[in-house]
């Protein structure tokens, strides 16, 4: 297995859409954005 390193912030396109389609899964995403933000500071994921 590889790990890569993930840069400073990491931009989510077309997440409007993703919302649309799949409104439980943009849930989930959020609550990982948010571990992730909570673990990984100062990195983040943001939506673009």
């Amino acid at each position: 297995m590889t790990i890569v390193e993930m840069p400073p912030v990491l931009m989510l396109t077309n997440w409007k859409e993703f919302t649309r389609y799949r409104p439980r899964n943009m849930q989930i995403l959020r609550q990982v954005m948010q571990g992730y933000a909570e673990t990984m500071a100062p990195k983040r994921i943001m939506l673009a």
